[in-house]
């Protein structure tokens, strides 16, 4: 039997093959253009060098499939529709992507085709797992690196193996599989298998080389999968959050129009002492806040810093609700969770805490105590010079805590923290 090394495939290395093929196919294709065409001039899109190899249509469908890919990594319910596109591109029937954790032998993300059914996985995890021969190769293959198994067992070696006579083929209907391992993240790894009937006879070359092709952009989309988890989570808990804790959120459009209000916010609008809804606008109740308001919205839209303020209340309270008004950039996890907002507004009465504790910041940031003491505060609505006289520590000092806040909390703005914090949820 070939040694396990000898069907490796490198998918960096697959990579800079493929560059230096484009790069090549490119200087043909341009050899007998201008010298020098202005980059703004190119209002037709140049063809892709792929297209010359594998046809327009094919093309389209890897560009389909990468755009399908990073989807996923961002909305993690769109895995299977992506490999599904994955799959029709390199010539596979099916898939199982999972994400592993060997110490547990558990997958806490697993993924697989429709016609794959999850007693057959069941069925796998409990018996056929430990007597599949595939596991060496998979086992064997380094960060980057993708086996094809055709090139590991023989007919005679299929023939005689229980894995394939009494389960993969006549319980899933493969026989051919490839297995990537994209990446290993802490105690856990990404593993992708793709197979195929043997009615489909072996993967070809040109099916191997697309699959490389397409393996560099799961290795990174399934990175950014992984970096943006607990963006992911927070947002999923932040509407329940923000409701537990009395904060109103305003979803608004890029018109400034209202599209989205949580319970807080429905609750502030009918009592219409601090904010009002004429028509689809989001309006100031007392008067000479109401132009402020708009051209803050309308600044905060085109310059796309965040900004705070006070507003007075309809009876002429000073300093009755305060509001914070960030932009959502098109891929934040927010967006879905405030009908598709691109401004959010979030506003606070005085009395509304933060329901973390100081504890809470310590355990899930690694804040020292001083540090969780300023970030509540700027989070309870204080100014960083309220702090500053609070607390009876110097303007410095404080400036040196907030840094060291950022640093942990990977945010750049009080604006952005203050989101952060408000939408994590609080112990118990």
């Amino acid at each position: 039997m070939p040694s396990p090394s000898r069907g490796l495939i490198h998918l960096d290395e697959a990579a800079r093959n493929d560059r230096g093929a484009c790069e090549k196919m490119h200087e043909r294709r341009t050899a007998s253009a201008p010298a020098e065409v202005p980059f703004l001039q190119s209002a037709a899109i140049t063809p892709d060098p792929w297209e010359d190899e594998l046809g327009t249509q094919s093309a389209g469908d890897f560009d389909e499939a990468v755009a399908a890919l990073y989807e996923a990594a961002v909305h993690p319910q769109c895995w299977q529709s992506a490999l599904s596109r994955v799959a029709a591109f390199s010539g596979t029937e099916t898939f199982h992507f999972l994400r592993w954790d060997p110490m547990a032998r558990s997958a806490p993300f697993n993924v697989h085709a429709d016609c794959v059914s999850s007693s057959a996985i069941e069925r796998y995890n409990s018996h056929y797992w430990s007597v599949d021969p595939r596991r060496r190769l998979v086992e064997a293959l380094a960060v980057g690196e993708m086996a094809v198994c055709q090139r590991h067992f023989s007919d005679a070696f299929v023939s005689r193996s229980e894995l394939f006579q009494d389960y993969l083929l006549p319980v899933i209907g493969q026989r051919y599989t490839w297995f990537a391992r994209p990446l290993v993240a802490g105690s856990q790894e990404i593993l992708l298998a793709m197979m195929r009937g043997e009615d489909r006879g072996p993967f070809s070359d040109d099916e191997i080389i697309r699959v490389q092709r397409v393996m560099p952009h799961l290795q990174r989309a399934s990175r950014l999968w992984i970096d943006t988890e607990q963006l992911r989570e927070s947002a999923a808990v932040g509407r329940q959050v923000a409701d537990a804790s009395g904060l109103a959120l305003f979803g608004l459009d890029e018109a400034c129009r209202v599209v989205h209000t949580n319970a807080q916010a429905e609750a502030m609008l009918r009592d219409g002492q601090h904010l009002l809804q004429r028509g689809a606008q989001l309006q100031a109740a007392h008067e000479p806040d109401a132009a402020r308001l708009r051209e803050t919205l309308a600044d905060v839209v085109a310059s796309r810093c965040p900004q705070r303020f006070a507003i007075t209340s309809r009876s002429g309270e000073p300093h009755a609700c305060f509001l914070t008004i960030s932009t959502l950039p098109a891929g934040s996890p927010l967006r879905p969770k405030l009908g598709a907002a691109a401004v959010l507004v979030m506003a606070r009465r005085p009395g509304r805490t933060s329901p973390l504790a100081p504890e809470e910041l310590a355990r899930l940031f690694g804040l020292t105590r001083a540090e969780s003491a300023l970030a509540l505060a700027l989070t309870n609505g204080k100014a960083l010079d309220e702090y500053v006289a609070e607390a009876g520590v110097s303007m410095s000092t404080a400036r040196t805590h907030l840094r060291a806040v950022f640093d942990k909390t990977y945010t750049r703005r009080q604006a952005d923290l203050v989101r952060l914090l408000l939408l994590l949820p609080a112990a118990g």
